[in-house]
């Protein structure tokens, strides 16, 4: 027998927890104890809400009597977090003398969980200026979903991912995976080098994971049932990028059936697991007055960098052989803006037919689809005609009737935001010695106040690490932020900046400014970089990294590191060599080398890219 959850009713004269004991496939166990809870109370464990628990696990409950004897049930269970029954206990008697029962299976009625979903925005009086189409009217089939990365567009057809390089024409596809065709492909999103794809079928749905380097499927999670209730059709995701959680619902949403909130973990993704999404809430869609609002043919969603969120919808009014449904070319469907906060997604702007925020369809044969986030207006890699933060999809169907013959029309809108904000006064560089700090300043002007800063520590690809208050830092979010001490070689040739955004939302980005420490005489120093290197897939011993150092106190000990994304390393751990030779060629990214003396100093020398041809 299968199970998704536990329950038990404490009728005993003391106090109880519930707990689940779980044995996984290659033999080794975890458990998990709720709260206490008193006589008369019972407790449910949803196994779903917790990653130790995996599918197909043998699963069984223990009453926890506190200050007394425990007893430990003799059923067994198979857990699967798609099913529907709930294994329901109780137990009574005195902390010694005590007895359990089996009461049966029954259906769960589990709620959501109750964790409150907020964010703090910087402003919302926004709008949109509609600036072009392009393409426009391309054919390409089945055109559902859109997203990107820093270099990539990533687009889903009915069965096929695409990928095009920032400043592409759309005139031809980069790489492609055909190989699910069947299957619909709806509005995708990027998050920390993978791709999540939202997976139609005629059974039920799944959310896939996909590598955005080689767009191979990594592993996928089923959406068969989520609270009982069955998921026909999920036609997007939408990840916030500043705390990851990710957005998807079914067709239609309203109160009965609200966006679905997940929290990810990657690690499991990266394990292949298909329990990789942990249910965290709902979030409610209401109107600008805060009246209830439903959306039919939900078609896609996005993330924008001040955690609004985004969603496109609507279909033709003459679609699939006949089938009549109403025209959604009005308040009905399109894109909508909202903000959320208590677990309400209010609306704040949406599209119209006619100016300004213009998302211009006919409601007969045409519809939207999905959309995404990407502020292109400074990106000098980008096609000319492809500017502007908005960019959605709207399909022409040219056969009503048939799959298969569509037109993609991609629009893109700018965010129109006013205000006067204007830096009055660049910071400057800052030298120091070892171990000491010192202080970095900007000053800011604009109407629209209050002034929000955030400093950045820049490096040399382009990316920024924003400044968190710590042992060697404070002030990262005020006008004036401080270095309390400095490492040495670690520390040589920081950059920072700050990005200053006031009350309307506009953003000015300071001069970036450079941190020098001066090294005391005698200490460990660097005096040669490893250097970036390439070779070809699959090449043996192809490239040697090196470092050399003076001073400190010899013998040195070398640990080379490993980042796919220049942020997160792995450690090969210490050894005597100062080099490092990559035996085969797999897997692009960075290594750097982590230098310790024999007093335990240490130095970390500059990453090299290391690049797979």
């Amino acid at each position: 027998m299968s199970v998704r959850s536990f329950s038990l009713k404490n009728n005993g004269a003391f106090v109880a927890k519930l707990r689940v004991h779980a044995t996984h496939a290659n033999g080794k166990t975890d458990s998990k104890t709720t709260g206490s809870f008193a006589k008369g109370s019972m407790k449910i464990l949803d196994l779903t809400e917790y990653s130790i628990f995996q599918e197909g696990d043998i699963v069984w409950l223990e009453a926890v009597v506190v200050a007394g004897k425990n007893r430990k049930a003799s059923e067994r269970f198979v857990y699967s977090r798609y099913g529907t029954d709930d294994a329901k206990y109780s137990v009574k008697g005195t902390t010694l003398s005590n007895s359990l029962k089996f009461e049966g299976l029954c259906i769960a009625t589990l709620s959501a969980p109750s964790n409150n979903i907020s964010y703090s925005y910087n402003y919302d009086n926004i709008q949109f200026e509609y600036l072009k189409t392009y393409p426009e009217n391309k054919s390409f089939k089945e055109c559902n979903g859109i997203c990107h990365d820093r270099d990539y567009w990533y687009m889903t057809q009915y069965g096929c991912l695409w990928k095009f390089p920032i400043g592409t024409n759309f005139s031809s596809a980069c790489k492609s995976n055909t190989s699910q065709k069947g299957r619909h492909f709806g509005d995708l999103d990027y998050y920390q080098g993978y791709l999540f794809i939202p997976k139609s079928y005629d059974n039920g749905s799944d959310i896939c994971v996909y590598d955005a380097n080689t767009l191979t499927e990594i592993t996928y999670q089923e959406f068969n049932t989520i609270d009982g209730k069955k998921w026909d059709s999920m036609g997007w995701v939408a990840i916030n990028p500043r705390d990851g959680k990710l957005y998807t619902a079914s067709s239609g949403l309203n109160d009965s059936n609200p966006i679905r909130v997940f929290t990810i973990d990657m690690n499991a993704i990266r394990s292949k697991s298909k329990h990789f999404l942990n249910y965290y809430g709902t979030v409610k869609l209401r109107d600008e007055n805060g009246k209830v609002l439903t959306r039919d043919w939900m078609q896609g969603g996005c993330f924008d960098n001040d955690n609004h969120l985004y969603l496109s919808n609507g279909c033709p009014t003459d679609w699939q052989g006949g089938t009549k449904y109403r025209n959604m070319a009005n308040d009905e469907g399109g894109i909508s803006v909202f903000r959320i906060e208590n677990n309400i997604a209010k609306r704040i702007c949406h599209s119209n037919q006619k100016s300004g925020f213009r998302f211009q369809y006919d409601g007969f044969r045409q519809e939207p689809e999905g959309l995404t986030y990407w502020d292109l207006d400074a990106d000098s890699r980008s096609n000319s005609n492809v500017k502007g933060q908005l960019h959605a999809i709207m399909i022409d169907n040219e056969d009503a009737g048939s799959v298969g013959t569509d037109k993609l029309y991609l629009k893109h809108f700018r965010k129109v935001v006013t205000s006067n904000l204007k830096i009055t006064k660049q910071p400057s560089n800052l030298t120091v010695t070892y171990g000491n700090g010192g202080t970095f300043s900007v000053t800011a002007t604009s109407s629209k106040t209050p002034l929000r800063y955030q400093w950045y520590r820049c490096d040399k690809n382009g990316y920024n690490y924003s400044i968190k208050e710590n042992s060697w830092y404070t002030g990262g979010s005020t006008s004036t932020f401080t270095v309390k001490k400095t490492s040495g070689e670690d520390m040589n040739g920081y950059v920072y900046c700050c990005v200053i955004t006031d009350a309307a939302g506009k953003q000015v980005t300071s001069n970036k400014v450079t941190l020098t420490v001066l090294q005391p005489a005698g200490a460990l120093t660097i005096t040669t970089q490893p250097k970036d290197g390439s070779a070809k897939k699959g090449a043996f011993n192809c490239v040697t990294y090196t470092v050399a150092v003076q001073g400190g106190k010899a013998p040195y000990s070398y640990q080379w590191q490993f980042s796919r994304d220049g942020v997160s390393w792995g450690s090969f751990g210490y050894q005597e060599q100062n080099y490092f030779t990559v035996a085969h060629a797999e897997t692009s990214g960075y290594y750097r080398c982590e230098i310790k003396d024999a007093t335990g100093a240490k130095v970390t020398s500059n990453k090299a890219a290391f690049k797979v041809l």
